[in-house]
C-alpha cells in the first residue's frame, strides 16, 4: 500500500489464469449437481470424527480452531476492509482502497448469491462447534478471507521494496486464508467442497479486482 508498486503480483492477470483459479469452483459446483462429490466429503469429514462425532485431538485444538475461525467471521472481517480502507486513504493510496472495497463488497454480494442459488445444506453427520444460519456451499469463511487476504496482501507486498518482505506477506496472507478454511471442516460446518469451492472463487474475484482496479506495475 504505497505510491510505487513492485510487480510482485500479476496485476494484469489474464483470463487464462483467472479461469484457472475458478476451475476447481466449477468443478466441485457439477460434482455436487451429479452427486459424485458427496462421498468424499463424507469420508473426509468422518476421518475428523471420534466415534461420538467429535472432532479428534485434545480440547485445545477445538479451542484454537474456533479462534481461527473467527478471523472469517463477517463481523472481523468488516472491520479489516474497513481499517486497510481507512489507512489506504490516510496515506493517500485512494486507489488501493478503492480495490479493497470493491473486492470485499463484491466478493459478499458474489457469495451471498451462490449460496442461496445453490442452497446446499450443511453437514448433519457430525456435531456442530459452532454456530451457522446460511446455506453451506461455497464457504463464506473461506471465499471472503481468500478475496480480502489476498488483495490485502498482495497491496501490501507490492509496496515493498525487499524481496524476503514481499514474499512474507503473501505467505502470511496465504497461511491465514488456509488456517482459516480448514478450521471450517474440523468444526463440522462445512462440506471440504465448500471450503475449496470458497477458496476458488475467493481467489479468481480478488485477481478479477486486481486485474481491473489494482495499481500498475512501476515503469523505469
Amino acid at each position: 500500500m504505497a505510491s510505487t508498486h513492485q510487480s510482485v503480483v500479476p496485476w494484469r492477470a489474464g483470463w487464462p489464469l483467472i479461469g484457472l483459479a475458478a476451475l476447481p469452483f466449477v468443478l466441485m459446483a457439477v460434482s455436487l449437481g451429479a452427486g459424485t462429490i458427496g462421498a468424499l466429503d463424507r469420508s473426509i469429514l468422518l476421518a475428523l470424527r471420534d466415534g461420538e462425532g467429535n472432532p479428534i485431538g485434545p480440547w485445545w485444538l477445538i479451542v484454537a480452531a474456533r479462534d481461527a475461525t473467527a478471523l472469517g467471521s463477517i463481523t472481523v472481517l468488516v472491520f479489516m476492509a474497513l481499517a486497510a480502507i481507512a489507512y489506504c486513504i490516510a496515506d493517500g493510496a485512494r486507489r488501493d482502497a478503492g480495490v479493497i472495497a470493491i473486492a470485499f463488497i463484491g466478493g459478499v454480494v458474489l457469495n451471498t448469491g451462490l449460496k442461496h442459488i445453490i442452497a446446499r445444506a450443511r453437514p448433519e453427520l457430525v456435531n456442530h462447534e459452532v454456530m451457522v444460519y446460511t446455506p453451506s456451499f461455497p464457504s463464506a469463511h473461506a471465499m471472503l478471507t481468500a478475496t480480502l487476504f489476498l488483495v490485502i496482501g498482495a497491496l501490501a507486498a507490492a509496496g515493498q521494496s525487499n524481496p524476503a518482505a514481499r514474499h512474507f506477506v503473501l505467505a502470511a496472507a496465504v497461511a491465514m486464508i488456509v488456517i482459516v478454511g480448514l478450521s471450517r471442516v474440523f468444526l463440522g460446518v462445512h462440506w471440504p467442497s465448500d471450503v475449496l469451492a470458497g477458496w476458488s472463487a475467493g481467489i479468481a474475484w480478488a485477481l478479477v479486482c486486481l486485474r481491473f482496479l489494482g495499481p500498475r506495475p512501476a515503469t523505469a
